[in-house]
């Protein structure tokens, strides 16, 4: 609702006589040109079993020339929109659809579909939420890497970013498969590792490994993966190899809540976008980065995801203000056509400690 103060000056008896109005207008009635029934939907709790749900939003043209839907974006792949193709009348109704696929999608959702019309200022986004409750899974589903008579829900365990020295707890998930007992003896590792050992899995019953890693302290930064081996006293086959990888990153206990005096990393742009360039030739690009915290920022480790990107800096310590050129060289010998590959920053950052930085390049003959 808008409302405009409206005052009037008049003379009576050589004086001016002011008189003040309120005139109040919906605002609504001037901006609602497309009408939609709603643009938030609540499906409530859906079963993954049940497969895809849909809902349709209706819409009335309350402008005086004809509207025409151009494009309806989803949030998800996981959700399918439909619309009215053609063309919508003044007075007449459209349509858009939302198909919202639930499998493998257990618990709470909130997605979004964004509308875009002939005219740029009607785009509406609309709005749908619920629950889904998820499916039973078999066996194979939930433990789906067998070794011998025991399957793993995972043989590669990933314990994501992990701060130098500080000591995490996890646990695998396994299944016996056979009709007798299998015990868990020992296990065979570096010392990061620890388990709780021995572990007796009953016959077609399922427990729990229990282990703790200590993230090393030696100054090591980035990823790390490290086998495993436990003993056990399987018919088929009693040394099982396991696998896990950790991130080992400046990653800020939760105690600190107030990131503004500590390092802070800006990027003068977030991609790294090569020309075309010719195959067989090494193409360089520099990247601005600047400290705008308050603490000095320390650059701890730069790495590719392939061997012929190649970065490095000219400073690994910025003070506060200061600003060093990231090099970014790629050797396209051998390479041809769309080529997208990352950098990788370690640094304090306490709010991005772990940077990665899209390379991208078009190889040609």
């Amino acid at each position: 609702m808008l409302c405009v103060i409206v005052f009037i000056a008049t003379s009576m008896m050589n004086k001016y006589l002011i008189v003040f109005g309120l005139v109040c207008t919906s605002v609504l009635g001037w901006a609602q040109q497309i009408k939609f029934n709603e643009t938030n939907y609540e499906f409530g709790r859906i079963k993954e079993i049940d497969g895809v749900v849909e809902h349709e939003y209706i819409f009335e043209n309350t402008l005086d020339k004809p509207v025409l839907i151009t494009q309806v974006k989803a949030s998800c792949g996981c959700t399918t929109p439909a619309w009215s193709k053609d063309s919508i009348m003044p007075g007449q109704t459209g349509f858009v659809k939302a198909a919202f696929n639930p499998l493998n999608r257990p618990g709470y959702f909130n997605k979004l579909l964004n509308v875009q019309f002939s005219d740029s200022t009607l785009t509406t986004d609309l709005k749908f939420s619920g629950f889904v409750i998820a499916r039973q899974q078999t066996i194979k589903e939930e433990f789906p890497d067998k070794i011998g008579n025991l399957g793993f829900n995972n043989t590669t365990k990933d314990l994501g970013p992990i701060a130098p020295g500080k000591v995490l707890e996890s646990s695998l998930k396994v299944y016996n498969h056979s009709k007798v007992p299998i015990t868990v003896s020992k296990f065979e590792v570096s010392n990061r590792l620890k388990m709780q050992v021995p572990v007796r899995i009953e016959s077609e019953q399922e427990a729990t490994l229990k282990f703790s890693f200590l993230a090393p302290v030696n100054g090591f930064y980035g990823p790390i993966t490290e086998e495993f081996v436990i003993i056990t006293d399987d018919a088929i086959q009693p040394k099982k190899t396991l696998k896990f990888t950790a991130d080992i990153a400046d990653i800020m206990p939760d105690s600190i809540k107030d990131f503004s005096k500590l390092a802070n990393m800006q990027l003068a742009k977030n991609t790294i976008q090569f020309d075309t360039i010719s195959t067989g030739k090494i193409t360089m690009q520099e990247l601005e980065i600047q400290n705008t915290g308050k603490q000095d920022l320390i650059i701890r480790k730069l790495m590719s995801n392939a061997t012929y990107i190649k970065s490095d800096i000219d400073k690994k310590i910025l003070k506060p203000g200061q600003k060093a050129k990231l090099k970014v060289s790629i050797n396209t010998d051998g390479l041809l056509g769309k080529d997208a590959k990352l950098v990788t920053i370690y640094s304090n950052d306490p709010v991005e400690p772990i940077k990665k930085i899209p390379v991208r390049a078009i190889i040609v003959r």
